[in-house]
């Protein structure tokens, strides 16, 4: 290949994204949402100056919001409270744990797919149990420095907002965000 076909070929805007959302509790229904250039863009600016893991899992919870407002122009998810709760009965669009953590999941996939995570590796959907079955799931981060896991939970705020990111041993443990 020619110096000027390889220019041309990095030169190229990466292609559109999709992701397969859940939603509907249990992820009883799926949309694929495809982000289009100017959300990605936009994106992709929050990790621009993430230059070790705390700047990172700030910009890691930025662009979660970022990314589940702009699937409301494609999916039902805005309709999303956060929690579970009665106001979301019946709700085309609400969104359990499960629903979230699926989600955010698939959101960090895009995020290291386009080479946006050089400080973190992304983990498994991990499952906390506490006290008579309250299980709560969320998806997981690992800093490439340390080797500490963190949480990456969408469920607890309305969809769009920031995720919430903490220590994975301070969430299995029960914790909540404080605000």
């Amino acid at each position: 290949m020619s110096i000027a076909a390889l220019t041309l070929v990095l030169a190229a805007p990466l292609p559109p994204a999709t992701v397969e959302l859940c939603y509907n509790y249990g992820c009883a229904r799926q949309a694929v949402v495809r982000f289009e250039d100017n959300v990605l863009e936009a994106v992709g600016t929050l990790f621009q100056d993430a230059d070790d893991g705390p700047s990172e899992r700030v910009a890691i919870a930025l662009a979660m919001g970022m990314l589940a407002r702009a699937a409301t122009a494609q999916a039902p998810v805005g309709a999303d409270l956060g929690g579970n709760g009665y106001a979301e009965s019946g709700v085309e669009g609400r969104m359990d744990c499960i629903d979230h953590s699926n989600n955010a999941t698939r959101y960090l996939a895009l995020m290291d797919g386009r080479g946006w995570l050089r400080h973190h590796d992304t983990g498994p959907r991990v499952l906390r149990m506490n006290y008579f079955v309250v299980a709560h799931w969320t998806a997981t981060i690992r800093d490439r420095a340390t080797g500490t896991d963190y949480a990456v939970d969408t469920w607890f705020r309305r969809n769009g907002y920031p995720a919430v990111v903490m220590p994975l041993a301070q969430w299995k443990q029960g914790a909540r965000p404080r605000d």
